[in-house]
């Protein structure tokens, strides 16, 4: 049997990864206490139009629809016309797969074959029996 505590920085680590996980979930889920003066939390994502005196576009536009909710997620809209306008160069259909609003609003989409396309009919295939 061993005379050192082996298990004592691997016990740190869990230790420490878990009380992480446990604080950002909560922090995520919680919806408030999210700013520190000018400081956001990293949880959080800022908020552009808003009554917030943190929002740093102002209040909503007055020229937007009434019947239209006001989401950031319309902006996936846009992302998904320029994606497909990059897939039709390649005769295929865009897919959006992850739209993260943080970090210069990434977006992750790949190129498929449309709903009932058959590339070995078009022969548009690399192989044909």
């Amino acid at each position: 049997m061993r005379a050192d505590v082996w298990w004592l920085q691997p016990l740190l680590v869990f230790l420490g990864l878990s009380t992480f996980i446990v604080y950002s979930t909560w922090a995520a889920f919680q919806g408030k206490n999210y700013f520190f003066g000018n400081y956001i939390s990293p949880f959080y994502s800022p908020e552009l139009f808003g009554g917030s005196p943190h929002s740093w576009f102002g209040p909503k536009p007055g020229w937007w629809p009434g019947i239209v909710p006001w989401s950031p997620a319309l902006r996936a809209y846009g992302y998904h016309a320029a994606a497909q306008a990059h897939c039709e160069g390649y005769h295929r259909v865009a897919r959006i797969t992850s739209v993260h609003a943080r970090y210069g609003d990434y977006v992750g989409f790949e190129c498929v074959f449309p709903r009932g396309y058959d590339p070995v009919k078009a022969g548009r295939w690399w192989w044909s029996p």
